[in-house]
């Protein structure tokens, strides 16, 4: 996982141990929805949680807080809406969307519904953004390349790193970041497309203990991402006042 090799290479311990002291305390928790216990409830009273208030990352949830982030619609009501939408499931990491024709007659309880954004480049592959946060800050950006028939799908042809401002514009970097606050989101990763129509940046997906650098990558470029990130880490966490115990 990311973070192992991030903590790793700046030479940190990680421990399970919530009694043994710590620099800094993550909320671990690969559910959607996340529930406190006695341990986070007493660790919290003592020192700053990482996503300590991130506890909800379903598809629904992302939708809501994308539109109140930028200000337009990337759900969509499947009774309603006319024409295409993507029909996911609600949950985390499940990988099972498909385009479907609305309107529907019934809508799912636990799928999500998205606008179809249409994030073909120019090679006729699908190319995706993936997004690391680290507090307030975006080291860089992942290029995400594959097939269009895996659309949906894990598991990458081709990934590459690219400057964030080469991809993404400052007001869209402060929307992003405007989103993870609103989500509680202090560390993760985001999967965000560009539609090639509208020229807009869209959320659609928020992981908050990602895995990686993504398959696809080079050897030299998950080296140069690791670095990068552990950078961020000890700058944004541990050298900044807020996180510091």
């Amino acid at each position: 996982m990311v973070i192992w090799k991030v903590c790793l290479t700046l030479g940190w311990a990680v421990t399970a141990d919530p009694t043994k002291r710590a620099d800094l305390v993550f909320r671990w928790d690969k559910s959607t929805f996340a529930e406190d216990d006695e341990v986070l409830e007493r660790v919290t009273v003592a020192r700053p949680v990482v996503n300590r208030a991130c506890v909800d990352i379903s598809k629904n949830h992302v939708n809501e807080v994308f539109e109140e982030a930028f200000g337009y619609n990337l759900g969509v009501n499947p009774l309603t809406h006319v024409g295409e939408c993507v029909e996911k499931s609600d949950l985390n990491a499940v990988h099972d969307g498909r385009i479907i024709n609305c309107p529907i007659e019934h809508a799912d309880a636990g799928s999500s519904y998205q606008r179809v954004v249409d994030n073909v480049g120019d090679d006729g592959r699908i190319v995706d953004f993936r997004v690391p946060i680290i507090a307030g800050t975006i080291p860089f950006v992942y290029l995400r390349y594959r097939p269009v028939a895996r659309r949906f799908h894990s598991g990458n042809e081709h990934v590459e790193l690219a400057n964030l401002y080469d991809m993404l514009s400052q007001q869209e970097v402060a929307d992003v970041l405007r989103f993870c606050r609103l989500l509680g989101m202090d560390y993760g990763e985001l999967d965000v497309l560009r539609d090639r129509v509208d020229k807009r940046l869209y959320v659609v997906d928020a992981n908050t203990t990602p895995w990686g650098p993504p398959s696809g990558i080079s050897r030299v470029d998950g080296k140069r991402a690791i670095t990068l990130l552990a950078a961020a880490f000890q700058s944004e966490f541990l050298l900044k006042g807020e996180w510091s115990v």
